[in-house]
Order: structure tokens, then sequence, then C-alpha cells
């Protein structure tokens, strides 16, 4: 199990994103969860108001890839998807997604950076 500490819509520089996903060792054959909830708790603390997300890898033969994975923090504010419908040739539905927060110039989008950020 590793612990990542990184949040796509906290606007940092991508290099600085790739530097930040090292922030946990990998935690292989725990016997208990204290380690992982103690990476956790200061997670919480240096990034509390950013998105974490917490993944378990399975190493076992025949599985070998993340078995489960939750979003246990999530920012205070965010911004949001909307689901644009439009029609096509044909009656043919096109869905589009389009994020909340790109209505707003780019200096705006994600609000003031946060401490421990």
């Amino acid at each position: 199990m590793a612990v990542f500490r990184i949040s796509p819509q906290d606007g940092v520089d991508p290099e600085e994103a790739a530097a930040a996903v090292a922030g946990g060792q990998p935690m292989f054959d725990l016997g208990d969860a204290a380690g992982v909830m103690m990476e956790l708790t200061a997670c919480r603390r240096e990034h509390g108001g950013l998105y974490i997300r917490l993944m378990a890898f399975d190493n076992a033969k025949g599985w070998e890839s993340i078995r489960m994975s939750f979003i246990l923090n999530r920012p205070a504010e965010e911004p949001g998807f909307g689901l644009v419908r439009s029609e096509g040739p044909g009656r043919q539905l096109h869905y589009t997604l389009r994020g909340y927060a790109a209505h707003r110039p780019a200096g705006e989008r994600y609000g003031p950076p946060t401490e421990g950020a």
C-alpha cells in the first residue's frame, strides 16, 4: 500500500505535482492498518484542503493490481461538471462534459492557494 499526495485541481505546476506524487512510501505485507492510518493523518494535516486518494495494491500471483481505491478527502468547494446534450445528424445525441471551473478566467478557476499546498 502506498499513500500519494496530489490533487489535479489544486492549480500547481505539473512538475511540482509529479514531485508530490512521491509523498508516501509503499507499505508491503502489513499486519494491521496502523501504519496506513498514520500516513493518512500526516497527509490530511499537510494537504487537508485537497483531494486525497488511498489505493491498496495486491501483489498476489494472478492479481498484481490495485484491488481497492478510495477518495478519503475532498476540498470544501468543488467546481463540478455539467452535462451538455446536443443533437447531431439523424437525431443522434451527443453528450459533452464541461467543467464549471472553465467558465472562470485561468487565474481564478481554483480559488486562492491553500496553506501547505
